[in-house]
């Protein structure tokens, strides 16, 4: 799909975080309920709080503040909302000033369903850019249906480093675009924790301009005019998760299958079929080792923004979403989270860690992807933990790359 914000490319910085009215916490126990191997249900397995502790969170106008926000709310099945202003610049967009939210619930108000999540986030800049993005996993009642799915509206300039695995560095066009994409799952559970259903995509690129780099060869792609294009397909998901955010153990394996086709309005006629395997194995109580294998193949004419696109905030951290594209993409990565760090401080307890490794590759067709066609990255980051009844962290992760480094904040775990 087209290349959206990747916000690696700016410097992000939160300058206040707001709890939702109604959600006010009194001082209590701020640790982690975490998930044990034995299902849905949750315990705690951190130390319980003395009287020096409870005296911090009463006696400090500030902790008072923090807890009122981050704390345990007297009814933890009850929903959480947080939103907070952002601030960015980058050269290419000058001053960006967004606001970003998230809402957790459970269906029913019933901890025993899956957490579902909704996540939002928009923002314009002094180039008379704007955007607005919007990500969702919701389960209903006793997990009936799962609905999974992905908004992008944005007027947001792409960086364009031409096709297949040998690209160079320097990005050859930088195209100014208006962008639409929209993408659901809307499967049913026929069997635990497995679903079936239909899975929809609508991709609209528009107002395109090709601003070429010196010296670039001025080659457009196919689709570089713009294109309406409707996708439709069959969605299989195997899904043992309870906590999309952060999940402590399970499996999550999705199989999906798109078709593009002239007869009902698209510009291109092409076919999709992408793969998304993640495992997660609880060593301790507290940390989980997290491992992803991610596949994406296309078929037939397709326009350049709905290729396979490499890097992002989620696989291959470090490298710009789109840095690599072509027919295929096959990705990996292995992440070992230390949630939370085992401190006895009521405030440094809310901190956590994790380091991560992977390794992806993007590819015309048969007789590929060749060792040198394979890109490393890794690094690390920082956890804080945000909700503690929900066990929800915010993320600031570090990734380097052989072509230089990436900054990320987000609200959940990349995968």
């Amino acid at each position: 799909m087209t290349g959206f914000l990747s916000l690696h490319r700016r410097l992000m910085t939160v300058l206040l975080t707001v709890g939702a009215p109604g959600l006010v916490a009194s001082a209590q126990d701020v640790s982690p309920p975490i998930e044990t191997s034995g299902g849905g249900e949750t315990e705690s397995v951190a130390p319980a709080q003395g009287d020096e502790s409870e005296s911090f969170w009463t006696s400090n106008p500030v902790a008072q503040y923090l807890e009122s926000v981050f704390g345990m709310p007297e009814d933890p099945s009850q929903p959480r909302f947080i939103a907070y202003p952002v601030l960015g610049y980058a050269p290419e967009t000058s001053w960006e000033f967004g606001v970003s939210g998230l809402l957790v619930y459970y269906a029913k108000d019933n901890p025993e369903n899956r957490l579902s999540e909704i996540k939002a986030f928009g923002f314009v800049t002094l180039e008379q850019q704007y955007g607005l993005i919007v990500d969702h996993a919701l389960y209903t009642d006793q997990d009936k249906w799962f609905i999974l799915g992905e908004g992008r509206f944005q007027s947001f300039p792409l960086y364009y480093y031409g096709i297949g695995p040998d690209t160079e560095p320097k990005y050859e066009a930088l195209v100014d675009e208006t962008a639409l994409l929209i993408r659901e799952r809307v499967l049913r559970k026929v069997a635990p924790s497995f679903y079936i259903g239909t899975e929809f995509a609508f991709d609209l690129l528009a107002n395109v301009e090709f601003n070429w780099a010196e010296g670039a060869d001025e080659v457009y792609p196919r689709g570089a005019e713009g294109s309406i294009n409707m996708l439709t397909g069959l969605g299989l998901v195997y899904d043992t998760r309870h906590n999309v955010l952060n999940v402590r153990h399970g499996l999550f394996s999705e199989l999906a299958f798109l078709h593009s086709n002239q007869a009902w309005g698209s510009d291109y006629q092409f076919s999709i079929i992408q793969s998304d395997t993640r495992a997660y194995i609880p060593v301790n109580a507290r940390d989980t080792l997290a491992y992803q294998l991610f596949g994406n193949f296309t078929f037939g004419d397709v326009p350049f923004n709905e290729l396979a696109a490499l890097g992002g905030e989620n696989l291959m951290r470090g490298y710009y979403k789109g840095r690599f594209r072509d027919r295929n993409y096959i990705g990996t990565q292995l992440e070992y989270r230390f949630l939370p760090f085992p401190f006895q401080n009521p405030i440094m307890q809310r901190f956590g860690g994790a380091v991560f490794g992977s390794a992806g590759a993007v590819f015309p067709g048969p007789g590929r992807p060749t060792a040198d066609d394979l890109v490393y990255a890794g690094g690390a980051g920082l956890r804080f933990l945000l909700f503690p009844d929900k066990d929800i962290y915010t993320r600031a992760d570090f990734a380097f790359t052989e072509e230089g480094p990436g900054f990320y904040l987000f609200i959940g775990e990349a995968f």
